[in-house]
């Protein structure tokens, strides 16, 4: 399985959010600047977590976008499902049709097994888990040699 860029993104997207959430707004250029990620590239991965309800933006002056629950309440699941959509594990020619052996139905259920556990890890992960994390890497200085 690969990950697409939309949804590595979208997860440093809402990452950003999650850092800001309850303080201020943030600017998607300012966004896609901290993240050397395109605004334009940015303003397409929003548009459905915007649709589903995990961000709110405000326009004016003082416009910006901004988480529209709680960290707490956004698990890395939810964002994985909106923009990757269904998580589907590719193996060999839809062997849940047509079965012919005793190791391909065996095989085809651990990649069941494996799609399952996955996805259940993800709806685990809270976002504010995620952005803890952040703030504990922020407090760490980097010393290069």
């Amino acid at each position: 399985m690969k990950l697409s860029t939309r949804t590595m993104y979208g997860m440093r997207l809402m990452l950003c959010l999650g850092l800001k959430y309850g303080e201020s707004v943030a600017l998607l250029r300012e966004i896609a600047e901290e993240e050397n990620i395109s605004e334009k590239y940015l303003s397409q991965i929003i548009i459905p977590l915007k649709s589903a309800g995990l961000i709110n933006s405000t326009r004016g002056a003082r416009g910006g976008y901004y988480l529209a629950k709680h960290p707490k309440d956004i698990t890395v699941g939810d964002i994985f499902k909106i923009l990757e959509g269904h998580l589907i594990i590719e193996t060999e020619e839809n062997f849940k049709e047509k079965i012919q052996s005793k190791t391909e139905k065996i095989a085809g259920e651990l990649w069941d097994d494996l799609e399952k556990n996955f996805l259940l890890a993800l709806d685990e992960k809270t976002l504010e888990e995620l952005v803890v994390k952040c703030r504990d890497n922020e407090a760490i200085p980097m010393y290069n040699i």
